[in-house]
């Protein structure tokens, strides 16, 4: 490859200048080790980057991204420069005219195709993005110079032992593997998806001329014929076992996803798909319940994963798994060998184990990626689409130990096939600065994008999405469906009113009609805008409405809402590509944060709200402190008093006996006086007195501990109320935006913000049943907004997302495709016709 020969280049070209520099036995130390330590280094990173690689498919960590990254790219470097430096050590020895090869030469050259097999890369990840799919070309002209340059060391060190004929089936075990990872880029790059897509399918209107044709002639026949309608499902599972109430199992979800994975690659190229398509989704997920439906695309997106980012569009063909076999046979037979065969006394020690590390990985990560392969999803499909075939070829024991041993690999291998997380963004933290981002002036004086940073700061942890968000969204497009298909809705108008859908048990789904809801912009032309608005009012109307949300039980409901909200501020901030805005001037929405904190710093407005908090909560929380001190109080009083009554009792009875001699009897007599006494007869009666008593002690000792204790009890209940009340400062963003729309801002978008906070003040929801409303049509919106963003992201800005542990988006994005609501779909209405009765 052309980096081979540069890195080369390089090296000789400034290796004088490196003499002057570096000490002489650094100089012999490194000539003596470079090649060995490159080798290692490349192993290593192998090593990592086939652990690592599949966790970008599950987890969203930072540090587990930056790892793989730097181990991906560094990978091939690392190979290409240690088989480069291989080369240029032969060629100067056989420069050298060297008399007799050194067999620690061979044995190195031996490591040449272990390089090679290296830059064919696990099968866990072949592209970190893809971007990398695209540059297949690149890759194949690198598969024919490596293996170029393999071949020149390979003929180089030639000596016709043992060991050189081992180096041939190496040769060919890291060809083989280089040439994998280059098909795989190959099909996941987006020209050859298309290509794969594309289906020749018979016209619409071809299926009903040959239907007529049909007609006329069955009916010459003297057939009787009739016309009727049904639905073609082409998938590999009967659909009589789908329906909403039945738990379908871990098999049939994966053979509904991979019956819909030639559908789901046409969505992620963004084809156009017809009528058939639709109905078929259709039918299959307004049957079924939202978790089986979320379960089924989580499995068709990591389907999808795999063809993008593994080698696993090569490995599920059989000419994919004929290659693998013969890898493997190929790396244990030579290591097989080696062992039996070449005599290692000759060669120095360190470079024998160095051969073996090698050879011992290789058929490590071999069997490793064996038993990945046997753990998958696709595997277990080969199992349910081949049950029947092994069942007449094998016994019923065979396929119960197939079968066995899968579940047993799958759950020492098997992981999540997303993160299952929503990150939550949320413009308090942003204004409020409560954790500023460390570093920052060291940042800043290196002029890095701290802003970015400082978003990336700022957000709260991430959520697990939750049931009853994926029951609220899945019931939400069902609903339209159907709302879809009604006469009312064809009568009315083409678009979907969601003020129709209910979200709270008890909304009656109409419409809040408020004057201030007509402010906000308009969504399809100011998608980003919409966004801003409608998170700064629902945050203050969460602020405004908590305490009644909380009485009236429904904060699950608004929860919900508010996690939505959250969650678009977040990709409107972090991830725009994925929704319908042109960008975010970064200068405008940096000003509004600045000025926000400026407002709420000059009034000191937090300070205020915590005052009103404080008239608010202060009588309510001095009568918890006193009840507090009097149950304290009452509890001490109340053993103090039981030892001084029976102290009391057997002081009078021990005076009345005093001097006598204590027998049996008397001792009896003794115990019955002292039980009457202490219990005073009856129980009422020792009641009686013991609160009497107690009451006579109590004033006194209650004055004594409020004295102590009461301000500094009082005021630790005050502070943690205050800070329980996390709208303390959304209602000072209230406060901050109605003096900044006093001051009638210039910047459109520091006005948006305002506007939506002091909007969500001025709506009057009096009564139980307004604030259901005003809620319900508030999260309405919010799905309307999660629904338009879903629906215009493109199909690679969700293919990006996968390796990065997935986005919420996508998901829902898959859902409304599957359910016909995306812009994928030129046909709207239903095929009139699809079946001939014949009688």
């Amino acid at each position: 490859m052309i980096p081979t020969i540069v890195s080369g280049l390089i090296y000789s070209k400034y290796q004088r200048a490196v003499r002057e520099v570096v000490p002489p036995k650094l100089r012999k130390l490194w000539k003596d080790w470079d090649i060995r330590v490159a080798v290692l280094l490349s192993l290593t990173l192998q090593i990592l980057v086939i652990i690592l690689g599949s966790r970008r498919k599950h987890t969203r960590r930072l540090l587990v991204r930056i790892v793989v990254w730097s181990a991906y790219l560094a990978a091939d470097a690392v190979a290409t420069f240690a088989l480069g430096t291989l080369s240029n050590n032969l060629t100067d020895l056989y420069d050298d005219k060297a008399k007799s090869q050194d067999p620690n030469t061979e044995l190195i050259a031996f490591w040449a195709p272990f390089l090679l097999l290296h830059m064919g890369g696990p099968d866990t990840i072949t592209a970190y993005s893809l971007e990398d799919n695209e540059l297949w070309l690149r890759h194949f002209l690198g598969l024919i110079m490596q293996t170029a340059i393999a071949l020149y060391v390979f003929l180089m060190a030639w000596t016709g032992s043992r060991l050189s004929i081992l180096a041939i089936l190496m040769i060919v075990a890291g060809f083989i593997k280089y040439g994998e990872r280059t098909w795989a880029l190959r099909s996941a790059s987006s020209d050859k998806l298309r290509e794969s897509t594309f289906i020749n399918r018979v016209s619409e209107s071809q299926l009903s001329d040959d239907f007529k044709s049909e007609l006329v002639r069955r009916s010459e026949e003297g057939y009787i014929v009739g016309e009727d309608r049904f639905i073609e499902v082409p998938l590999p599972i009967d659909l009589s076992i789908i329906n909403e109430h039945s738990d379908i199992s871990e098999e049939g979800k994966l053979l509904t996803a991979h019956g819909l994975q030639d559908l789901t690659k046409r969505l992620f190229v963004d084809s156009v798909l017809t009528s058939k398509d639709r109905d078929t989704t259709r039918t299959v997920f307004r049957n079924m319940s939202s978790e089986n439906a979320f379960q089924v695309i989580e499995m068709g997106l990591g389907f999808m994963y795999d063809y993008f980012y593994t080698k696993a569009s090569l490995l599920n063909t059989p000419w994919g798994v004929a290659l693998r076999i013969v890898t493997s046979f190929i790396t244990c037979l030579s290591l097989a060998l080696f062992t039996l065969l070449v005599d290692r006394k000759k060669y120095s020690t360190v470079d024998i184990s160095t051969t073996w590390t090698l050879l011992v990985v290789a058929v490590i990560l071999e069997i490793y990626s064996a038993l990945l392969l046997l753990s998958s999803d696709r595997f277990i499909i080969w199992l349910s689409m081949h049950k029947r075939e092994i069942q007449i070829t094998s016994s019923s024991t065979t396929l119960l130990q197939l079968g066995t041993t899968n579940s047993f690999i799958s759950s020492l291998f098997r992981r999540p096939r997303w993160s299952h997380r929503m990150y939550q963004l949320s413009l308090q933290t942003l204004f409020f600065n409560e954790k500023p981002l460390p570093f920052l002036d060291i940042l800043k004086l290196l002029n890095t994008e701290h802003k970015m940073l400082e978003k990336l700061w700022y957000l709260s942890d991430d959520l697990q999405v939750s049931k009853d968000l994926k029951k609220l969204i899945f019931r939400y497009f069902k609903e339209k469906v159907a709302e879809e298909k009604s006469a009312k809705f064809r009568e009315s108008s083409k678009s979907f009113s969601s003020r129709y859908f209910v979200i709270f048990p008890t909304a009656k789904g109409e419409a809040f009609n408020d004057k201030y809801f007509h402010v906000a912009p308009n969504f399809q032309e100011y998608f980003g805008n919409s966004i801003f608005f409608w998170h700064c009012f629902t945050e203050a109307s969460y602020c405004i409405d908590r305490r009644d949300i909380e009485k009236l039980n429904v904060s699950q409901y608004c929860g919900l809402i508010m996690q939505i909200s959250r969650y678009m501020l977040y990709l409107l901030l972090l991830h725009p590509s994925m929704l319908p805005v042109d960008g975010i001037d970064p200068m405008s929405f940096q000003k509004t944060v600045d000025m926000y904190r400026y407002q709420l710093g000059r009034y000191d407005v937090r300070l205020e709200i915590e005052q009103e908090i404080r008239m608010e909560v202060q009588e309510e929380t001095r009568m918890e402190v006193l009840e507090e001190m009097r149950s304290e109080i009452v509890e001490e009083l109340r053993s103090e008093v039981l030892k001084r009554i029976r102290a009391e009792a057997l002081d009078e009875i021990l005076a009345k006996f005093k001097g006598k001699e204590y027998g049996a009897e008397l001792k009896a007599k003794l115990e019955a006086e002292y039980e009457a006494k202490f219990k005073a007869k009856n129980e009422a009666e020792f009641e009686a007195k013991l609160q009497a008593k107690i009451q006579a002690l109590f004033q006194q000792r209650f004055d004594a501990k409020c004295e102590r204790e009461f301000e500094k009890r009082f005021e630790a209940k005050i502070q943690a109320k205050i800070e329980a009340e996390t709208e303390a400062s959304k209602r000072a963003s209230i406060i901050a935006s109605e003096i900044i729309l006093a001051e009638r801002p210039f910047d459109y978008t520091l006005k948006l913000f305002a506007e939506g906070f002091v909007t969500a003040k001025n709506i009057k929801s009096e009564g139980e049943m307004a604030l259901i409303e005003k809620w319900n049509t508030l999260g309405c919106t919010w799905l309307e907004l999660l629904a338009h963003a879903a629906r215009k992201c493109k199909g690679r800005e969700h293919g990006q997302q996968l390796r990065r542990g997935g986005q919420f988006l996508t998901h829902v994005w898959l859902l409304m495709a599957f359910f016909g609501l995306t812009d994928h779909y030129q046909v709207s209405e239903p095929r009139e016709i699809a079946g001939l009765i014949a009688k």
